[in-house]
């Protein structure tokens, strides 16, 4: 994996809490991504 996501599955510095799922951290890059991809094709099809 590139390191930019070996950095979202590790739990912040300092946050040393095991019940943090890692479905989560996936599921919030997902939406970012998501959000990327819809804000990308707004600015493609929207004009």
């Amino acid at each position: 994996a590139p390191p930019a996501m070996d950095m979202l599955t590790e739990p912040p510095k300092g946050t040393e809490e095991p019940d943090i799922p890692r479905a989560d951290t996936y599921g919030n890059a997902d939406l970012v991504v998501n959000v990327n991809l819809v804000t990308m094709k707004l600015m493609i099809y929207g004009e």
